[in-house]
């Protein structure tokens, strides 16, 4: 059974906008492992961590499950004929709160939803890097106000949840991402010496 350090499991609870593929990717190439899908979803699933899966984004490489089945019908009898609308549909522009206490808004029919702290940002400021997240400056999940909507690599996300480094504006969430920079490097510094020492 693979060991997950306190710091790993920070990282995992950095950022749930990730579908488990990408999470792997992410994980690995961050600390340098070859953790298999499994082995994290184990993990996600051990420690209660939540992903949302879906940012109202397709990525690069994506193919839609119904790719190449155009005019097929497996029960025309219970299929919904163009024009009906569902009872509980929701319009675009729609918002709900998922379980982790973020705001989710309808981007697209017919059901296309997007964590609305990612979509208000990128609106101004185009697509969020992969290495990086967006931050509520004052803490508060549901203030949109652009100035507190703050991009943060995942690993200083990561360190800061691990350390439980307080913030609670720009200033001090700035402070934060400095402090998570130097753990990282004095950790980095660490790892090396010590895989070092045991190839001499």
């Amino acid at each position: 059974m693979r060991k997950y350090t306190k710091e790993m499991i920070a990282w995992l609870r950095a950022d749930t906008s990730y579908k488990v593929c990408e999470t792997v990717r992410l994980f690995n190439e961050f600390f340098d492992t070859d953790y298999s899908q499994s082995s994290i979803k184990g993990a996600l699933a051990n420690h209660k961590i939540k992903r949302t899966g879906f940012d109202g984004r397709f990525r690069k490489g994506n193919v839609p499950h119904n790719k190449g089945k155009k005019g097929e019908h497996y029960s025309p009898a219970s299929e919904f004929k163009p024009g009906n609308i569902p009872a509980n549909h929701r319009p675009v522009g729609s918002e709900r709160v998922n379980v982790d206490g973020y705001v989710e808004i309808k981007v697209a029919e017919p059901n296309r939803w997007g964590l609305k702290h990612r979509v208000v940002w990128e609106a101004t400021n185009g697509e969020i890097p992969e290495s990086h997240i967006i931050v509520f400056a004052d803490g508060n999940k549901q203030n949109f106000a652009l100035e507190n909507l703050v991009l943060v690599s995942r690993k200083h996300g990561a360190v800061i949840n691990h350390m439980g480094i307080p913030y609670g504006d720009i200033d001090t969430l700035t402070t934060a991402c400095a402090v998570a920079e130097l753990h990282s490097s004095t950790w980095n510094r660490t790892k090396r010496r010590r895989i070092k020492g045991l190839t001499q």
